[in-house]
């Protein structure tokens, strides 16, 4: 009898949970570490970074080393499909992509204000299963 409660508990606990969707990769095939930000609607909202100690950064969101990826998480069934039509405007998911020196040089109230980045991308759903949920990044 406690085995079987334990299975039933145990059955509601991880099936209960929402699957997390993390087929979304961004790849850094360049020389330097980028900081990268997702947008609902096509605007840069915050600085993406912080800085601390000198040269030495981070961020709020995500970075992504020389030759490393990263995946971003969404939650549920078809999550990143449903996410971008439903959460983002023109369901269009907007990445923008900085770099060091960009943030170096950038005082935080300018990067947003002029809406200030390295590289940006926008996708729609049938763009990224085109490129199989793989955006490169190249310098």
């Amino acid at each position: 009898m406690k085995y079987n409660t334990l299975l039933l508990i145990l059955w509601f606990v991880i099936g209960g949970c929402d699957p997390h969707d993390g087929r979304l990769t961004i790849v850094n095939e360049s020389k330097e570490v980028i900081f990268i930000s997702l947008s609902p609607d096509g605007m840069i909202k915050e600085f993406p970074i912080k800085f601390a100690d000198g040269d030495t950064l981070w961020n709020y969101t995500e970075y992504i080393l020389p030759g490393e990826d990263e995946h971003p998480l969404s939650f549920g069934n078809n999550s990143w499909e449903k996410t971008i039509n439903e959460k983002y405007r023109d369901s269009t998911l907007t990445l923008f992509i900085f770099d060091r020196a960009l943030l170096k040089i950038t005082p935080p109230d300018s990067l947003v204000a002029k809406q200030l980045y390295s590289r940006k991308f926008a996708y729609k759903v049938k763009d990224l299963e085109k490129l199989n949920w793989r955006i490169e990044y190249k310098e």
